[in-house]
């Protein structure tokens, strides 16, 4: 899962959830987040849910992929 992984790697790179969300330029809590709730409630699932919400695409939100939406659509 997700939250295990980035875990994982964290640790192996011998970085405290502080000096990863320093490095990553996001929140301690941001990190925190991902690495302790549920699978169904990670970054991923948080991420699509707004999109869904906003009415844009996940891959433009995400990456930028595709056409930028307009306000109308929106």
């Amino acid at each position: 899962m997700l939250h295990e992984r980035l875990r994982l790697v964290r640790e192996m790179a011998g970085l405290s959830q502080r000096e990863l969300s320093r490095l990553a330029g996001v929140s301690e809590g941001t990190v925190w987040f991902v690495e302790c709730r549920p699978e169904r409630e990670t970054a991923t699932t948080l991420t699509a849910a707004l999109a869904k919400a906003l009415g844009v695409s996940l891959d433009w939100l995400v990456c930028g992929c595709g056409d930028e939406p307009t306000a109308e659509a929106i």
